[in-house]
């Protein structure tokens, strides 16, 4: 009986993992447009021995033209300068990311980098360096984030009449940033149009590298995975459940197996015959 509601409960657990395997991945990634940690530089938790002149951030698309990008020193000040669109380049491995069409995730690959080069002016001292970034996708969804570096190396002096920059997120990127926190109706394909908010803004563009089009390769989509696949899903999850509570309230509520003869049934008990008695002895005269 044991044996036989382990293998069950083996089995209902192995139908749960593969229906959160499936679940994970049927559910859809971040907005396109988000950041490449392992082609930016440096990457989340490295560490650096030498000043570098810039720090590079990666995304699956451009940044729109007024995103907000930071570096800060350990001591709370920034150190980055106005930062540059730089050279698009084929990514290693593409990035998934999904669309959303026809209330169907459909899944984009997306093959080419977009550099963001922001110069840093100085290393003030050694310790955890902060990188802040905000901008905005194509399809209206937000792009930010935060990550830490560690600098190991000396100080390095600031240039001479250097300021640290104090200023804020542009107004236009915060309205940028407002509309697609704020309910909105979608355009085709389920996207958000940011063109309109960009062309209202009156802040100036940041400088922008010529694109090499060769260099550029086209996304590849594949089939989408339909809403169906998270009932399925759950029924899953459900009927694995079912199935041991099941055998474990049959296992509770069945009585001990009783031992079986030769021939399958039931042994009987032994049966005591009863001590023959003592003659009595005639006494002789």
């Amino acid at each position: 009986m044991r044996w036989s509601t382990r293998r069950a409960t083996a089995a209902a657990l192995a139908a749960v993992a593969a229906a959160l395997g499936l679940a994970a991945t049927a559910a859809p990634a971040a907005a396109h447009g988000s950041l490449v940690m392992e082609e930016s530089t440096p990457v989340e938790g490295a560490r650096l021995s030498e000043p570098v002149e810039s720090v590079r951030l990666v995304f699956t698309e451009a940044p729109v033209p007024v995103a907000h990008v930071t570096v800060t020193a350990p001591d709370g000040t920034r150190v980055d300068g106005v930062w540059s669109n730089g050279q698009p380049f084929p990514l290693d491995t593409p990035v998934q990311e999904f669309n959303l069409v026809d209330d169907t995730w459909e899944p984009v690959y997306y093959s080419t980098g977009f550099p963001v080069d922001v110069p840093v002016a100085h290393w003030p001292e050694a310790g955890d360096y902060t990188v802040d970034y905000t901008t905005v996708a194509s399809d209206g969804d937000v792009v930010e984030g935060t990550y830490a570096f560690s600098y190991t190396g000396e100080p390095t002096a600031a240039p001479d009449g250097w300021e640290p920059r104090t200023e804020g997120p542009d107004p236009t990127l915060e309205a940028l940033v407002a509309q697609a926190e704020a309910p909105a109706e979608l355009g085709p394909g389920g996207s958000r149009d940011t063109g309109e908010v960009l062309a209202e803004g009156t802040a100036a563009e940041q400088p922008t590298a010529a694109v090499d089009t060769d260099a550029v390769e086209g996304a590849s989509a594949s089939p989408g995975t339909s809403p169906a696949v998270y009932v399925v899903v759950g029924v899953l999850v459900l009927a694995a459940l079912a199935s041991v509570v099941a055998v474990s309230r049959r296992g509770r509520a069945r009585p001990a197996a009783v031992a079986t003869g030769a021939t399958g049934a039931p042994p009987r008990p032994p049966v005591r015959r009863p001590k023959p008695r003592p003659k009595a002895r005639k006494k002789r005269r």
